[in-house]
């Protein structure tokens, strides 16, 4: 079960693919799996090594040989099981290291294709059996990887195909796995379907903390759209409201403004009448607390968000005048005061970032020496930036700063008081510090978070709420996020807003945003 040596080899961009292969020696006979396995590690490592693209012919005679290998892995043969693997260990290609060139992508997506066409209704369902009933169900037998890529297919299987309740109950078991790489894609596979049993394992999720509560939300708005789901009777619906509202109410004010985020996340589940009080009472203790120093300024955001959501309008962080708006809902006597107009605060990069305790991750690559405008490189701009942001946040602000290229260097090991003092500190640390090398973003965020690879830090024990990159997007592919996202960021609750400065977008700051329901921004030179 061993991925061969060829498929370690890393291969150089291809161009894309217009047509999907389809094969022409669907009656030939079938290979035997080691010959068959032998020609597709001769061709990759023929291929790989002498060519920097793939011409279409090239690329042909490449997905003929998946072809070969995807009729002996959907057969009975004595060989279909080596055949099996080795066509789920191609499908994984490169999915385990950030490095690997954007060509990667063209191997995996052509064997994940095949593996697609044979699990297809109207085949022999031998491939499909195999993905259900032994590699989702026996996690000692198979990696984590070649379970997240049959997770995955299986998942695809369900958007365009109505699945059996054994495909979905092979699914569910998925999505209790110990690995996120295999739970995440399972339990985004069963989000939106419209069994009830599946809702009730998402309910019961909630509560164990194994499912992210913005998945419940999405789960419950995608199943109520479709015309076959299970309504469930009045006393059920009623009985969910009632449980989710008893796992909503005391966390609401809990000491982790983790716990108080997810619990904002699931406001979407209640009606108007259940929320705003909640979300009002919220916004007014978090706000307390944190003006005395133990709150959190985005758990007070997010109570402002919901309220805003609701209300149709934003009126603002004072809570007093969230409840006068409330009774006027009901009592038309009482007279709602124009909400004051906040001061304007300053941008980074467009992005006014709502925390008190940030991270920035900064590129410090040598193409951050580039000219922004007239006056700085790309790089002395994102500190004059970072500084004018820091200063304009106040005293009050806690942050880290970590510049990356081919390595790290923090500018602390924890969190440091936005003085007046300390910024002047910041300044003349990465001045001196300054551009050159390499960029190495998947390294630089696993080095701002150094305990969690080691397992010294648990996720839910990160000292920030919230992470600022900036980069000029010249960075590896982008693979590397979604594994990372799934296995800590459940927990950490972390929001990466990111900014694009000068170069082309690589696609890993759109990935981090969108992971994690942050923002994204390009930054065009002046």
């Amino acid at each position: 079960m061993l991925i061969s040596a060829a498929l370690s080899i890393l291969l150089v961009t291809a161009p894309p693919v217009s047509q999907p292969y389809c094969s022409t020696v669907a009656s030939a006979p079938l290979p035997d799996a080691k010959n068959a396995i032998t020609k597709l590690e001769s061709w990759l490592t023929t291929n790989v090594r002498r060519n920097d693209r793939l011409s279409q012919e090239q690329l042909s005679q490449y997905e003929g040989l998946v072809e070969d290998l995807g009729r002996l892995a959907s057969g009975r043969s004595r060989t279909s099981p080596e055949a099996r693997t080795y066509l789920l260990d191609t499908a994984a290609y490169g999915l385990s290291n950030p490095y690997a060139p954007p060509i990667a992508s063209t191997i995996r997506r052509v064997a994940q294709e095949n593996i697609l066409r044979q699990i297809k209704p109207g085949n022999n369902g031998k491939l499909l059996d195999w993905l259900t009933d032994e590699v989702l169900l026996l996690p000692d037998s198979y990696t984590p990887l070649q379970r997240s890529v049959a997770v995955r297919a299986l998942g695809q299987r369900c958007l365009e195909h109505e699945p059996s309740s054994h495909l979905l109950l092979a699914l569910l078991q998925a999505a209790r796995d110990e690995e996120s790489s295999v739970r995440t894609p399972a339990l985004d596979a069963l989000v939106g379907r419209p069994e009830d049993f599946i809702t009730s394992f998402f309910l019961s999720g909630i509560e164990r903390g194994t499912v992210p509560p913005e998945l419940l939300t999405a789960h419950m708005g995608l199943a109520a759209e479709r015309k076959d789901a299970e309504r469930p009777s009045a006393s059920l619906a009623a009985s969910r409201v009632r449980r989710m509202l008893d796992y909503v109410a005391p966390r609401m004010f809990h000491e982790d403004w983790r716990e108080a985020s997810r619990c904002l996340a699931l406001m979407p589940l209640f009606d108007t009448e259940m929320a705003v009080p909640l979300l009002v009472e919220g916004l007014n203790q978090w706000s307390l607390q944190t003006e005395a120093g133990t709150g959190s300024r985005r758990v007070v955001n997010e109570c402002r968000e919901a309220l805003t959501r609701l209300a149709g309008r934003d009126l603002g962080l004072n809570p007093e005048i969230w409840a006068k708006w409330w009774r006027l809902q009901n009592d038309p006597s009482v007279v709602l005061a124009p909400v004051p107009v906040e001061v304007t605060s300053s941008t980074f990069f467009g992005l006014r970032p709502v925390s008190d305790k940030l991270l920035f991750l900064i590129d410090r690559s040598g193409s951050m020496r580039e000219s922004y405008n007239s006056q700085n490189s790309r790089f002395e701009e994102s500190i004059e930036r970072l500084l004018y942001t820091l200063r304009d946040l106040g005293d009050k602000t806690q942050f880290r700063v970590v510049l990356f290229s081919d390595g790290a260097r923090a500018f602390s090991s924890g969190l440091t008081w936005a003085t007046d003092k300390d910024l002047k500190e910041l300044e003349k640390w990465a001045l001196r510090v300054g551009a050159g090398g390499g960029t190495n973003l998947a390294g630089g965020v696993s080095d701002s978070f150094p305990g969690l690879a080691t397992g010294a830090q648990a996720p839910g024990e990160i000292d920030v709420d919230t992470v600022i990159v900036l980069c000029d997007g010249e960075t590896e592919n982008p693979d590397w996020v979604a594994p990372w996202l799934a296995r800590y960021n459940g927990a950490a609750r972390l929001k990466f807003h990111c900014v694009n400065i000068g170069g082309e977008p690589g696609g890993s700051l759109e990935a981090l945003a969108q992971g994690s329901g942050g923002r994204f921004i390009v930054a065009e030179s002046n």
